[in-house]
């Protein structure tokens, strides 16, 4: 068993793809804005390692090794003015969603809050009005919240929707050899990190996800999922409602082996003859609606915003191990 408390403190973090003034006249390789020294982090954390080894009999043994890891991040400084860096997109055109803020973890998502699904004009005109956003509420449109109690609503009631970050990270592995045979299997789990899914487009020439059967088509018939239309509407502006669970469990590989006796390949000259058969990322468990819960462009800031990353792909290998 081991247990490690650790606290870590970076500072100049180095960061690439940040918006840079055109006043400046920089830019980074490509015409790409440039990789800058954006601020510092901290982060506070816990991690415990288990691990048991056994031989049972002579035919039998096993390894089991478990691990979880907690990790509290908070900016601590940013080397900016406004004292916000922004970076990661959404939808089309839209203002950056993703920031580093002191006090805040990095790379955040930034944006309103929803209330449910308007469900008759009644609510609609009881509601501060959200017109403020692009387009007058009706109903089956989403309800946003009024953070700041103006009685409007608008770009001022973004608050933190969510985190790319996990609450915690874990790792099972577990190995056993019985006579000439070998098998083992490694997992990998994630869980309280969110991801925006940012690959839905709102044109009327495009498929959607199953899940839009369940939109609202009338009064009562949904609270989550707004109506399905072409009109202008604020349904599509960055909020929560995009925001979801991404928690995950993946079995990363499994591996089955077999070693022939000594006294076989020796015959042939071979000191060690081995067969085996794995396969990688055979199951993902999750609630994440998209291809892949942990697909990412490795942003610091935007890293948790999906924008179709392809998935990761089941790999079967058949492979032979051979010692002279």
């Amino acid at each position: 068993m081991t247990y490690d408390y650790f606290v870590e403190s970076r500072e100049d973090l180095l960061i690439a793809g940040l918006p840079v003034s055109g006043i400046t006249g920089v830019a980074g390789p490509g015409g790409y804005p440039p990789t800058v020294n954006a601020g510092s982090t901290r982060n506070i954390g816990h991690e415990l390692s288990l691990g048991w080894n056994q031989k049972i009999g002579n035919d039998f043994s096993f390894n089991v090794n478990y691990n979880i890891t907690t990790i509290a991040n908070m900016v601590t400084k940013v080397n900016d003015g406004t004292g916000i860096l922004q970076s990661g997109s959404f939808g089309i055109g839209q203002q950056p969603i993703a920031r580093m803020e002191k006090g805040y973890s990095i790379g955040y998502f930034y944006g309103l809050q929803t209330d449910g699904i308007f469900q008759n004009q009644a609510e609609v005109d009881a509601h501060p009005t959200q017109i403020a956003l692009g387009a007058a509420a009706q109903p089956g449109d989403i309800r946003f919240k009024d953070l700041n109690g103006d009685g409007v609503i608008n770009l001022n009631d973004r608050t933190k929707v969510g985190s790319p970050l996990p609450d915690y990270t874990m790792g099972f592995n577990v190995s056993m050899n019985y006579k000439n045979i070998d098998l083992a299997v490694y997992s990998y789990a994630s869980i309280g990190n969110e991801m925006v899914r940012n690959y839905e487009r709102s044109m009327s020439d495009l498929n959607k996800m199953n899940y839009v059967l369940g939109r609202w088509t009338g009064e009562g018939t949904s609270n989550s999922v707004p109506r399905v239309t072409t009109e202008a509407t604020t349904n599509n502006l960055f909020s929560d409602y995009f925001v979801e669970d991404a928690s995950f469990f993946r079995i990363q590989n499994i591996q089955l082996g077999y070693t022939f006796a000594n006294s076989l390949s020796q015959k042939v000259g071979i000191t060690k003859l081995r067969l085996y058969s794995s396969v990688n990322n055979p199951f993902t468990f999750t609630k994440y609606r998209g291809f892949d819960p942990t697909g990412s462009n490795g942003a610091a800031i935007g890293g948790g915003i999906d924008y179709g990353f392809y998935p990761s792909p089941k790999i079967f290998i058949l492979g032979l191990n051979l010692n002279f």
